[in-house]
């Protein structure tokens, strides 16, 4: 009987919330499918949506039309640019749309070009794509569809995902030399190469201390510096295997080109699938490559920089030659992620205050509700909330606009994890483990000793006992 009750204690207690545990939220509810065709002869339409949230939106061009014309959504607003001013423009836009309550009125504003005329119908495709309004103006016109008419007859649901990691962004640039820059305006406590096997136990040993399952590496390329990146990455792939953790892949596009350079040279198409091979060879079968359903997880920062039909290709072409990635993009919008299993934004740190809880709410709608719109065949995408400490380059002296988001004692960093939460983070990732150039870094430092590792393992086992709780009431 004892041991039954100490059993039972511990799965309440696991799986509980007191009054002042943050738990997971949901912002994805009341949720609609609307299919918008759109007709106009102006060179751009602006169509603002209020009384709901744009959650995520796809859209087909009906006529062969100029091949700049595009639809850019813009928080609730949706921006057609591109067309010839006097052609007619046809399009269909499919959208996902929350908090469309019932009762309610969804606002279109439709703002055409002077003299340019503009029609448009609102489709509840909940409903087996039902035709429900259809407006012709002239000038800026506000309309309404009362939500009534947009909702399905059964709640839209996200659904979930089978994995809910936490991890940090980890870079393998220094050694013992390092520490000594001028440039920098803090250092580890304990100085390190990240070419040392040893020094990368020690340091992936206190990555696992904070709580987090895995490490996200910056690479550049299998040849990169005479194979450079490559000897890092193998040596913490060894070291992570010692330490009881797992690392995968930060693929820099940015320099993903012959030239590898990232001013005034666009990512190669070519490179970045040469790239992607390169991972699944020579560190997918590393036991300690972080893996999610079976496949090597790779983040890809700058993600926006290829196009959605690039990526497709680049990872058709993967795809045949019998591999496979879970690729995590990186972007402030969706429009990548029909290619894409997941969504993230590195720089969390340049929104200040309660700005952040606004943009994880916009990424944690559009990454979770992007495999509702029709047509969508790609599965529930993963929403990787980041979340840091701060951000100080005042010292870097490489000609940028020196920028500063101060760590409030740890306050700024508490208000991320914060937001991550209420917003339903599937993963969590920290930006950073050990960025020191950029002072992102929550390793136990020279100025902060190790605040900030006892901080995120606060939060890391916070998120583990919400995930437990979310499930259970499920």
């Amino acid at each position: 009987m004892g041991v039954r009750f100490a059993l039972l204690v511990a799965l309440v207690s696991l799986v509980s919330s007191g009054p002042d545990e943050p738990q997971l939220g949901e912002p994805a509810t009341d949720l609609a499918r609307v299919g918008l065709h759109v007709q106009t002869s102006g060179a751009r339409l602006d169509l603002a949506i209020d009384g709901a949230t744009l959650a995520a939106t796809t859209f087909t061009v009906l006529n062969a039309g100029p091949p700049l014309m595009r639809v850019i959504p813009d928080g609730d607003t949706l921006r057609l640019t591109g067309n010839t001013a006097g052609l007619p423009a046809d399009l269909r836009i499919e959208a996902v749309l929350a908090g469309v309550g019932p009762w309610g009125h969804v606002g279109w504003t439709i703002s055409p070009d002077a003299a340019a005329s503009a029609t448009i119908e609102v489709y509840n495709d909940s409903r087996g794509s039902t035709l429900v309004d259809r407006f012709a103006i002239d000038q800026s016109t506000r309309r309404e569809t009362a939500s009534d008419r947009l909702r399905a007859s059964a709640p839209l649901r996200v659904g979930a995902t089978g994995s809910h990691l936490q991890l940090a962004f980890f870079y393998p640039w220094y050694d013992r030399d390092t520490w000594s820059n001028p440039q920098l305006l803090d250092t580890p406590l304990g100085r390190y190469s990240t070419d040392d096997v040893d020094d990368m136990v020690r340091v992936l040993g206190e990555v696992k201390a904070a709580g987090l399952d895995a490490v996200a590496v910056s690479w550049q390329g299998l040849a990169f510096d005479g194979g450079w990146n490559h000897r890092r990455m193998m040596a913490l792939l060894e070291a992570a295997h010692r330490a009881g953790l797992r690392a995968c892949v930060l693929l820099e596009t940015t320099v993903a080109n012959p030239e590898h350079e990232q001013n005034g040279i666009a990512p190669d198409a070519d490179t970045v699938l040469q790239w992607l091979r390169e991972v699944v060879d020579a560190y997918a079968g590393h036991p300690a490559y972080l893996h999610v359903d079976g496949r090597p997880v790779v983040f890809a920062y700058a993600a926006q920089r290829l196009t959605e039909p690039r990526w497709r290709d680049v990872l058709a072409r993967l795809r045949a030659g019998g591999r496979e990635v879970l690729l995590i993009g990186e972007g402030s919008n969706t429009t990548r992620l029909g290619a894409f299993q997941g969504l993230f934004y590195y720089a969390s740190n340049q929104f200040a205050g309660d700005a952040i809880r606004g943009f994880d709410r916009r990424e944690s709608l559009g990454a979770r509700t992007y495999h509702l719109l029709p047509g969508d065949d790609g599965g529930r995408r993963i929403w990787v909330a980041t979340v840091s400490p701060g951000y100080d380059d005042t010292r870097l002296t490489d000609g940028r606009v020196p920028r500063i988001t101060d760590r409030d004692d740890g306050r700024y960093y508490d208000a991320q994890w914060q937001a991550a939460f209420e917003m339903g983070a599937d993963w969590i990732a920290v930006t950073s483990w050990n960025e020191w150039w950029e002072n992102t870094a929550i390793e136990p430092s020279q100025r902060d000793g190790d605040k900030y590792l006892r901080q995120t393992r606060a939060w890391t086992s916070r998120f583990r006992r919400a995930v437990a709780a979310k499930l259970a009431r499920e």
